[in-house]
């Protein structure tokens, strides 16, 4: 604490005491002046002789005016004095009174500089006590997002856990070739039988046909290379409900997602299903609506290979939005 901080507590506590003390002072004061300003006077008439008027004395017009006046006169105007002299007491007791009116204004004055001072340091530490629920509140709701926020992703690691588990479930016979397939190698048997066919569909076909005409035929092609080895195997490729697990994270990532943090989670969904999944995703598209404005909402096929299957990727334009192949970004989060 500096010298000047010390100085000016000091004169805090003391200045109180000499409020008191000078009060005290001045009312004595006017008390003790009070008490012996009679006896002051009389002691200066005492030393002023006085007039005397024998009782039997008679007056004629000779006398002066003054001896011509009684001697109850004399005493009243001589007493009558002593009453002026008391005005100037009086006078004296009101500038005294005044003095004391100031000084208690002054003291007012201080009482409530003591009080605004008061008021203020009230209202910082409510400032400061609001700041700091206000903080309090941020770092509860900061909390409160990231404990949603671990929630949301561990919920979503289990999710995706699952779906290589109902992965590691396939099983699929050829019977045409008798060979077996499981778990990603049903996808890359599908996939490659897929993409192969549609390799094969001739775009020239269409001139005799209308454009809506078109795309229904190109579509049950398509349907047709996915359902024709399905069909004809013993398999669980389906059975697992691998395509409504990932329909359901799909939801959860929709309804769970902070909308700041969407596009991300979209994105790492995708970098969950590999090229072959995705060939099969495009066809299950093809017959479940749900599916398919999945895919064309958050993008799913952006990672479709359109440089080593151009073709390929050609016919699915024509079956998909361009959103089906672009990256997803939320409106929310724009």
């Amino acid at each position: 604490m500096s010298k000047d901080k010390e100085n000016e507590d000091l004169k805090k506590d003391y200045w109180p005491l000499v409020e008191l003390f000078s009060i005290i002072f001045a009312l004595g004061l006017i008390f003790y002046i009070w008490e012996i300003y009679p006896d002051t006077l009389q002691e200066i008439d005492k030393q002023n002789t006085p007039i005397t008027v024998p009782f039997n004395q008679k007056y004629s017009d000779d006398l002066p005016y003054d001896e011509k006046k009684s001697y109850a006169q004399k005493i009243g105007e001589k007493y009558g004095t002593y009453g002026d002299t008391y005005g100037s007491l009086n006078t004296l007791f009101s500038g005294w009174a005044f003095a004391l009116l100031l000084i208690s204004l002054f003291m007012q004055r201080r009482e409530l500089q003591e009080q605004r001072k008061e008021l203020a340091a009230q209202r910082d530490e409510i400032t400061k006590a609001n700041e700091i629920a206000e903080s309090q509140r941020n770092i509860s709701k900061q909390q409160s997002e990231l404990l949603a926020q671990q929630s949301f992703y561990s919920l979503l690691f289990k999710l995706l856990d699952e779906k290589n588990n109902k992965i590691n479930l396939f099983y699929f016979k050829d019977s045409y070739n008798n060979l077996e397939y499981e778990k990603y190698e049903c996808f890359k048997f599908f996939s490659n039988y897929i993409l192969h066919n549609m390799n094969n569909f001739n775009i020239q076909d269409s001139g005799s046909m209308n454009y809506f005409e078109y795309k229904e035929d190109l579509k049950e092609f398509i349907l047709l290379s996915y359902t024709t080895p399905h069909s004809q195997s013993k398999n669980l490729f389906e059975g697992n409900l691998y395509f409504e697990h990932l329909i359901n994270i799909l939801i959860f990532i929709e309804q769970k997602s902070n909308p700041k943090d969407i596009d991300s989670d979209i994105a790492f969904l995708k970098s969950y299903i590999s090229h072959d999944e995705l060939v099969c995703l495009a066809v299950l598209g093809l017959k479940d609506k749900r599916f398919h404005r999945y895919i064309e909402k958050y993008g799913l096929l952006e990672h479709f290979d359109n440089g080593l299957y151009e073709h390929q990727f050609f016919l699915l334009q024509i079956l998909y939005k361009p959103n089906a192949f672009m990256t997803f970004n939320s409106p929310k989060a724009a």
